[in-house]
């Protein structure tokens, strides 16, 4: 859920900072302070594109930070971890925006610098703002098929479908590489063939870069390494009287000599003896390596080769021998693929045929399922429109297939349908794809309802809808207020709102203000709680400030009561 918005130098906001609760949250406030304003600066933190003149006047930037809280969202999760953006246990995700005044923008996800691309497909994940202008997912058509499917619980057999495309794909690109010319094929072969033999003729070991680049620094500095291994070797063993051996057996001798008159030495003696056979192991292996340093030119020119031929073979093959053996064993199959093509082609002609007739099936399968629940969702959310105050809108679930320019059937991963919600809001108009619907606060009451409807199935954790109660009364505002507070209790739902019905039925409310500061206009923020609740209400219901009528005061009280009813206060 959306827990802090954090908003400097943006519009008229000089600096504010705006907190949210799980449930339903509302803001409320005269016309012009800003309310929608806090609603755009949060969907430039998600990534939608800046316009001209966001920048607070004088200000060199402006700054946007949203706070989100995310428990157990897989995708979000998911989305963060395949763009390495860290994700800590507490689950907090800290997206920001920065912009200058000549528009250079900077997007970050915690503190990890992302382009907007990824701002705005996170974005997509933890909230859905509804309203004009919105960003809003259930507009794509992908979306709504996906929303379709969740519904319906068809995530199986869309899985099934996924995996047969797969394997259907799999066999026409095979099919697609035997399908070229004479020429190229032959061209091919002669060029697996010419890259197998160098490889194969090298007859490279997995690790033998490794060891070879060793011998050869071996055999390079032989001298330089007799040197140092002489001295060694003298030190140990060789200078009489004064290597390290003689004077350990030379403490060896006292300490035997004390340990006669004091047993207290003794494990001294055992000490010095357990050093004296690692001291002799050590000069022995130090002796074995002094044996294995020659200087041999003839030697060192063939590892020189060894190396450079493995360098050439990397370059052309494979950053490393591991590469190099894979690429071996991939070409290998390629070549045997192009020198078999005629009867390949005739195993994969009937392999793809058959996968084409078992993507057909299974996508008319899940395509039948699709319909029917299609036929459900128009009864339910229709019910949902005359609930919300669209008593003559009507809506629609369109599932057709898709077509190619030639009228063949073009499947993918979701099979062979395209899904479209399409909404008529008056009679006579017309069904209309929603992205086509322009009335703000149609658009906003109408994604109530979808919204409603598919409040199990929909993952995104953060409601946002402005603009709801154009052209309502009372008693619907009462109705959408009821159903956003339903919708709250699996979702966070934040709504805009000039009506006191649906303030009412929000958990926590916030007031946005606009004062006059040095003789410019700045938004303020604030959480309205107790008697401040009444004030707001009674200033929403036509109140002034100043003198509020009994009666007024008396449906403030009223409303605010139902408020705390709702709540279980």
């Amino acid at each position: 859920m959306l827990d802090t918005i954090v908003i400097k130098n943006y519009a008229i906001i000089e600096s504010i900072e705006a907190r949210f609760s799980a449930g339903f949250n509302v803001l409320t406030g005269e016309t012009g302070a800003g309310k929608s304003i806090i609603v755009d600066a949060l969907g430039l933190a998600l990534g939608r594109r800046a316009g001209a003149g966001v920048v607070r006047k004088n200000a060199d930037k402006c700054e946007i930070t949203a706070v989100f809280t995310i428990k157990s969202n897989r995708a979000v999760q998911l989305f963060c971890e395949s763009r390495g953006i860290s994700f800590g246990d507490d689950g907090m995700l800290v997206l920001k925006r920065d912009i200058t005044a000549d528009g250079r923008s900077r997007g970050y996800v915690n503190s990890s610098l992302v382009i907007l691309n990824v701002l705005e497909n996170l974005g997509n994940l933890l909230v859905d703002i509804h309203g004009q202008n919105s960003h809003q997912t259930l507009l794509y058509p992908d979306q709504q098929r996906g929303v379709v499917d969740s519904y319906g619980k068809l995530v199986d057999e869309v899985e099934k479908v996924a995996y047969v495309y797969k394997e259907y794909t799999k066999f026409v690109e095979e099919k697609k590489l035997l399908d070229t010319s004479e020429n190229e094929r032959l061209q091919k072969i002669d060029l697996y063939k010419y890259q197998l033999q160098e490889i194969s003729n090298a007859n490279i070991l997995e690790d033998e870069d490794l060891r070879v680049e060793q011998e050869y620094q071996r055999l390079a500095h032989a001298e330089k390494l007799a040197g140092f291994i002489k001295t060694t070797v003298e030190t140990l063993d060789e200078n009489e009287g004064t290597n390290v051996l003689a004077q350990m057996y030379a403490v060896k001798q006292q300490l035997e000599s004390v340990a006669k008159i004091d047993e207290s030495v003794r494990q001294l003696l055992v000490e010095v003896e357990s050093l004296i056979v690692k001291i002799e192991e050590l000069s022995s292996g130090v002796h074995d390596y002094a044996d294995k340093v020659e200087y041999n030119p003839e030697k060192l020119e063939d590892v020189s080769d060894r190396c450079e031929l493995i360098k050439r073979l990397k370059k052309k093959y494979g950053s490393t021998v591991p590469d190099i053996l894979v690429y071996q064993q991939k070409i290998t199959g390629e070549l045997d693929k192009l020198e078999h093509s005629e009867e390949n082609k005739a195993e994969l002609g009937v392999k793809i045929k058959q996968a084409y007739e078992y993507l057909s099936k299974t996508a008319g399968i899940l395509s039948d399922k699709r319909k029917s629940v299609a036929g459900k969702l128009e009864k339910q959310i229709l019910v949902q429109l005359r609930e919300v105050g669209l008593e003559k809108a009507k809506f629609g679930v369109s599932i057709t297939e898709r077509k190619d320019v030639d009228g063949n059937i073009v499947f993918d991963s979701t099979g062979k349908d395209g899904v479209v919600f399409t909404f008529a809001p008056n009679p006579g108009e017309g069904f209309k794809p929603l992205a086509e619907i322009a009335s703000g606060g149609e658009l906003s009451r109408l994604m109530l309802a979808l919204k409603t409807v598919f409040a199990k199935a929909d993952k995104i954790p953060t409601l946002i809808f402005d603009e709801i109660d154009v052209g309502i009364g009372g008693d619907m505002a009462t109705v959408i207020g009821d159903k956003m507070a339903l919708l709250s209790v699996s979702h966070q739902v934040i709504t805009i709102t000039h009506m006191p019905q649906i303030a009412a039925c929000a958990a926590h409310h916030l007031n946005v203000d606009k004062v006059e500061k040095s003789g410019r206009t700045i938004t303020t923020v604030r959480t309205v709680e107790g008697e401040d609740v009444v004030r707001e209400l009674a200033r929403m219901l036509g109140a002034d400030e100043k003198h509020v009528s009994v009666a007024t005061e008396a449906h403030a009280r009223e409303l605010a009561a139902r408020r705390k009813n709702k709540r279980g206060n």
